[in-house]
């Protein structure tokens, strides 16, 4: 198994300098948003093809991993084509988390540099490994697509646009709640009739994402709303078959 990594890799780093080589020149860029990784001495590489990319990120783009309580553990600046991430484990030597643990996931985002937003990154195929951090191995994604926005830092209540919009089958409806509460989100015609009830009932504080099935309904223009009982906001959406 160790072996099957390492040769792996060694081809993952292959594909990585070929993609570069029709470049005469390739400069290292430092990440300029997703910034203060520490160094734990101790890793393992994530590789992204550039084939597996649904939308390609523009160039300048950032693209960071997540540690199962949040916090960042890798990042690197997309430059048009492969992309290898170091992700840094905890430091077993230190009382506090500084790192992925061994065994438990991380979470994948990407930073758009024009617009200044931040992306939730959703994998639907490893063409080696997976998202569970090991020291010393090697995960590369084999095909991925923009999940939802992320709220900003500070957030109260906050609805996001939808992804993909416009929308054939399915498409994921991001929202941030400050706090405990009951909510509603609905998608409803543009005369106001609630279509489709995609989440009721109390949820927790926090980032949430509903992935919602679009086969029941007709192309055209709808909105979806999110209702608490102390905010509501609504979003166009449109979907295409």
């Amino acid at each position: 198994m160790k072996t099957t990594s390492i040769f792996l890799g060694i081809l993952f780093f292959s594909m990585t300098i070929l993609s570069y080589s029709q470049s005469t020149t390739y400069k290292y860029e430092p990440p300029k948003h997703y910034v203060g990784v520490k160094n734990t001495g101790v890793n393992m590489t994530l590789g992204i093809l550039s084939t597996a990319w649904s939308e390609l990120p523009e160039v300048g783009d950032e693209v960071a991993a997540f540690n199962a309580i949040g916090q960042l553990v890798g990042s690197s600046v997309y430059l048009d084509g492969n992309m290898a991430i170091t992700i840094w484990g905890d430091d077993e030597y230190t009382r506090e988390k500084d790192g992925c643990v061994a065994g438990t996931p991380f979470q994948l985002r990407l930073w758009k540099q024009e617009t200044g937003k931040e992306y939730t990154l959703e994998v639907s195929n490893w063409w080696q490994g997976n998202d569970t951090y090991e020291t010393n191995e090697i995960s590369v994604v084999g095909k991925l697509a923009i999940a939802a926005e992320v709220a900003p830092d500070g957030a109260q209540f906050y609805l996001g646009q939808n992804q993909p919009n416009p929308a054939r089958t399915q498409t994921a409806i991001s929202f941030y709640l400050p706090y405990e509460t009951e909510c509603l989100l609905g998608i409803y015609s543009l005369d106001g009739k609630l279509i489709q009830e995609v989440q009721s009932g109390k949820l927790g504080a926090g980032n949430h994402t509903q992935m919602v099935e679009l086969n029941r309904l007709s192309s055209g223009q709808y909105f979806y709303k999110l209702t608490t009982p102390d905010f509501s906001a609504t979003k166009p959406m449109s979907i295409v078959r």
